[in-house]
């Protein structure tokens, strides 16, 4: 009767290069949350991939919509400027041609 192998010996394996100091980090945080390296990768990378991306995809959206309110705010500020410009030189023509009139 043949034992069972187990099931790290028939799962996918992937060999990684991780940069300077990141195997610490990585040993740090899964010390920190009791477990296992391999578990601590493997759940941040499923936080990572849940729904699917969307948060990812959102936060540059997110960021592009805050300048575009930013310079609509710029913008309605110009133009409150140059209107209240506008309305002081008519004025002072209102003015001088009441004056020559």
């Amino acid at each position: 009767m043949s034992q069972k192998p187990y099931p790290s010996t028939v799962q996918d394996k992937f060999v990684l290069r991780l940069p300077d100091g990141m195997r610490e980090r990585i040993k740090a945080e899964a010390d920190k949350n009791g477990r296992s390296m391999n578990s601590e990768v493997v759940a941040r990378l499923e936080t990572s991939f849940a729904g699917d991306g969307a948060d990812a995809d959102r936060r540059p959206l997110e960021e592009r919509v805050d300048k575009l309110e930013q310079k609509a705010e710029d913008a309605d500020l110009n133009v409150r400027v140059f209107s209240n410009y506008v309305m002081r030189e008519l004025e002072e023509l209102k003015q001088r041609i009441l004056e020559r009139g």
